[in-house]
């Protein structure tokens, strides 16, 4: 865990302020924000909004929902709603527990109300208790502070399968794929025709190797997965 303070408004219950301990300080900033938690990471704010099922919904009838969201999605980095709990709805889709709201929500109508948080940019989040919210907060305050994100952004590598290499159709496939409008079928019969993927380093291996972060061993792979193919030694070969 980092040692980022979280700042937790007044108006949240003591168990939640006990529950986060010495990380956590009473703060009036995160109202300022439409949030129950604030902190800064990379140099802006980001924040949480925490809502029990029953709060959420009296929210929604007084109106203190609209304000808080257009608080958050101006004022700090990828504005989160917590919702602890979760309704239960009925055989025919009503809401169970009616005493929650004026008016009696159907599955359908809270499905809306979660997309319309949505489409405002609000992140959604659910958890059971206030202990499981308080990890969540933790865990997006050390997520936050990571300078990169790469888990959706990374292809696979299957080494062991020899994914990468120049002999690897299915790997070829997957990278012919990058130019616009070739789709498997058309990636596939390119590959089939040539045996290998038809491409080649227009920079010579020193060229590469001035690239911060590439070794040697990195760069011959490099070179190895187009089959060993470079362009002009001289840095300026064939485009």
């Amino acid at each position: 865990m980092n040692d980022t303070t979280i700042l937790v408004s007044p108006a949240e219950p003591h168990r939640i302020r006990q529950l986060f301990g010495d990380q956590a300080s009473i703060s009036l900033v995160p109202e300022r924000y439409g949030c129950d938690f604030a902190w800064r990471a990379r140099n802006t704010w980001w924040g949480c909004q925490r809502k029990t099922v029953s709060d959420l919904f009296a929210s929604v009838d007084d109106g203190r929902i609209a304000k808080e969201v257009a608080q958050m999605v101006s004022k700090v980095s990828m504005p989160t709603l917590i919702i602890e709990g979760r309704p239960m709805f009925t055989l025919e889709g009503r809401l169970a527990a009616h005493t929650w709201s004026k008016d009696r929500w159907t599955r359908k109508q809270w499905r809306g109300f979660l997309w319309s948080l949505a489409s405002r940019g609000i992140h959604i989040a659910h958890t059971d208790s206030p202990s499981e919210t308080v990890d969540y907060v933790r865990d997006m305050t050390d997520w936050s502070n990571k300078a990169t994100h790469t888990s959706v952004t990374a292809r696979p590598k299957l080494v062991e399968s020899g994914w990468g290499t120049s002999s690897n159709r299915d790997w070829g496939v997957f990278l012919l794929q990058s130019f616009e409008g070739i789709g498997s079928g058309v990636a596939g019969d390119i590959y089939d025709h040539f045996g290998r993927v038809p491409l080649r380093w227009d920079v010579s291996r020193d060229d590469l190797l001035t690239v911060k972060g590439l070794g040697p061993k990195r760069v011959d792979r490099m070179i190895a997965a187009l089959g060993g193919g470079l362009g002009d030694q001289s840095g300026g070969g064939e485009r």
